[in-house]
């Protein structure tokens, strides 16, 4: 670089060079690094340890309890060193960092840096928050958690702000339109045709990479959640039962003394329920059912939420990696091993041995005023189907509320035997397009009597008579 030489009035000279300044004779050490500076002089050998593919570097600027829960069960070096291999390897495409857009900020021996940039070509980039730690050596990675997902319209050259708000109307006509169609043609008593059409109109937006972050999608949302709210403040049921779809494979039941909650969740990224809507739901529930540790079942913001307000939380198995997760919770969440009888508050309940692949998920039959629902969560496993096959001789079931590749293929309807079938698990935000399943994909697998199935949006509710 060459030296800059600024001459003031005082009549002293400053010769400026690669980052040092002095008076002409008499130099001047050069100033201390700032935390910040060294926060993200971290996080650039980070970056650049992940870019030129070298692990060890890039474990070697991790604390020795370092953790990444998204990414890894494992803690500290093993952890740093598996996270270091998933981004260096490319298994989801050519994976990109970009830390300019980083705001750091340090408190004493502690710093956070926000909105780093880390996606690749076949995934969603998402904007990451790192925890550092000052050590005895320096400034270390003690956890990197992964944030809100950046439109993809602000993150591919040649699109930008004018197209996302193309994009954001687009999806607004859509939704506004299939709403108001779907309040004026419920489930029980509507327009079938116009229900089915209006489902399908919402498939659409809903599969935008960027739906989560468009305030349309947002918007449709949380007034379904509204709307599923105001039906249960308002709803008195005097038999069988009420059941409202929240959002995924989310649902309230409702008998007539008792009202419980299943897998509720609160949405993702930007598309999210309110502080506000989820107090108001678990207000209305006495128990909550949770049939396996995956993030878009077990919300650990509404599980905290229903504890502190006094609410049975009855969970799945735990695997490791969530004994930390268990921990933290405290008194009032019950670990209800599989196979496991039991009643809470008035509700009994059955905890049929499901599995999503090798996870245990617990597919609660709960069965109160006459009434017995299945829910069965993300159930899908080869090995269960002798004991799914076998359901419907060992109790009447009067509703399945089951994920939608549960019972695409009929043998678990025809096992469970029940009543009425509701598929859930439709358009996940959080998924990719192969595992968001359309609503469109419910109308290819529903079968004629003896069952009734009802494919409802979320904030819908059915009532089903008793027997």
């Amino acid at each position: 670089m060459r030296a800059r030489i600024v001459r003031y009035a005082a009549g002293i000279t400053f010769i400026a060079a690669a980052g040092i300044a002095h008076a002409a004779g008499t130099p001047t050490p050069r100033r201390a690094a700032t935390p910040e500076a060294e926060v993200r002089a971290v996080l650039a050998a980070w970056q650049a340890a992940i870019e030129g593919k070298d692990v060890d570097a890039a474990a070697s600027l991790c604390a020795a309890d370092f953790r990444q829960e998204e990414m890894s069960d494992q803690t500290g070096q093993e952890a740093a060193r598996e996270v270091a291999s998933f981004y260096t390897s490319g298994r989801r495409g050519a994976t990109t960092i970009d830390v300019s857009h980083a705001v750091i900020v340090v408190r004493g021996t502690v710093a956070t840096a926000e909105h780093v940039r880390i996606g690749s070509v076949r995934r969603a980039t998402y904007e990451h928050r790192f925890s550092f730690r000052k050590e005895a050596g320096g400034w270390k990675i003690a956890e990197i958690e992964e944030g809100i997902q950046v439109p993809v319209e602000l993150d591919m050259p040649g699109l930008g702000p004018d197209y996302l708000a193309l994009a954001d109307r687009w999806a607004g006509a859509n939704l506004e339109w299939a709403q108001r169609t779907l309040r004026a043609n419920p489930p029980q008593g509507g327009d079938s045709t116009l229900r089915a059409f209006a489902l399908h109109r919402i498939d659409e937006p809903l599969h935008l990479w960027s739906a989560p972050q468009l305030a349309a999608v947002q918007a449709y949302f949380r007034g379904a959640i509204d709307d599923a709210i105001a039906g249960m403040r308002a709803e008195r049921v005097t038999q069988g039962a009420t059941i409202w779809k929240l959002y995924n494979q989310g649902w309230i039941v409702r008998t007539a003394n008792h009202t419980w909650g299943h897998d509720i969740y609160d949405g993702v990224d930007r598309a999210k329920m309110t502080d506000e809507q989820v107090d108001a739901i678990l207000g209305q529930i006495d128990v909550l059912f949770i049939s396996h540790w995956h993030g878009d079942h077990l919300s650990m913001r509404v599980v905290k939420r229903a504890l502190a307000k006094g609410i049975p939380v009855l969970l799945p198995p735990v695997p490791e990696r969530a004994r930390g997760e268990l921990a933290a919770l405290g008194p009032g969440a019950t670990v209800i091993e599989q196979g496991a009888d039991g009643e809470v508050r008035g509700i009994r309940y059955h905890a049929y041995p499901g599995h999503q692949d090798g996870l245990p998920n617990n597919c609660f039959a709960t069965t109160t005023d006459g009434m017995t629902i299945l829910h069965t969560g993300d159930q899908r496993w080869e090995a269960d189907y002798p004991w799914i096959e076998r359901i419907g001789d060992e109790r009447a079931v009067d509703v399945l509320l089951a994920a939608i590749w549960t019972i695409e293929d009929g043998r678990a309807v025809r096992g469970v035997r029940p009543r009425v079938v509701i598929p859930g698990h439709e358009n996940e935000l959080g998924h990719g397009f192969d595992g968001r399943f359309p609503y469109h994909r419910d109308y290819d697998i529903i079968t004629g009597p003896p069952q009734q199935w009802y494919v409802l949006s979320w904030g819908e509710r059915v009532h089903v008579d008793p027997r």
